[in-house]
Parts: structure tokens; sequence; C-alpha cells
């Protein structure tokens, strides 16, 4: 059974009772944004794996944010909206790695 399943709260546009589907050698990520990217795509990517995305949603206390709920470990760069990076995160298995680039949104 899967648990990568984010549930619509009673808030608008938020999630809540987000679960992350890590153990083994899958991890997860946390990007951290400002309320400007709501909605947008945020894309990782490795070497040795095709890209994937997240989409920023508001999460509780006004947190905006995209969350990778299942990634391979491995090191992935982290890809604004516009294709520039952000930077690179290791993702190790069974760990929750968190990414704040609100200080870095032009």
């Amino acid at each position: 059974m899967r648990s990568d399943t984010a549930l619509p709260s009673s808030r608008s546009g938020g999630l809540d009772g987000l679960l992350l589907d890590i153990g083994g050698d899958v991890g997860a990520l946390i990007v951290t944004t400002d309320p400007t990217l709501e909605d947008r795509e945020i894309e990782v990517s490795t070497s040795a794996r095709p890209r994937v995305h997240a989409v920023v949603h508001e999460h509780r206390s006004n947190i905006f944010a995209a969350v990778f709920v299942e990634l391979p470990a491995g090191v992935y760069s982290v890809l604004r909206p516009d294709g520039g990076r952000w930077a690179e995160v290791t993702i190790a298995g069974g760990d929750v790695q968190e990414l704040d680039v609100r200080t870095a949104v032009s």
C-alpha cells in the first residue's frame, strides 16, 4: 500500500494529512517557498533519474511548500520554476530533507 497521499483540507488551497512514503533507500524533501509560487511546479533532478515535480501548496500556518513525498536516495538539483538551480540536496533513505528558498525567490 502506498502512503503518498495528500488529502484536501477545509482551508483554501491547503493540504492536510500529508503522508510521506519513506524508508529503506527512499527519503523525502520539503521545499519551503514564498506565497508567490503557490500552484507552481518545482522540479528536482538527478543524473540517474528523470525529473520529478511537486506543486507548491499552502500548508498549515501559512507555510507554502512543495513536498516530494518519495525520492530514491541520491543527490538532487532543486530547480527554480524558471529552470535555474536553487541548490543541491542529498536525500538519504528514511530521512526528510528541508530546503527553505524563501529568501532566494526573485
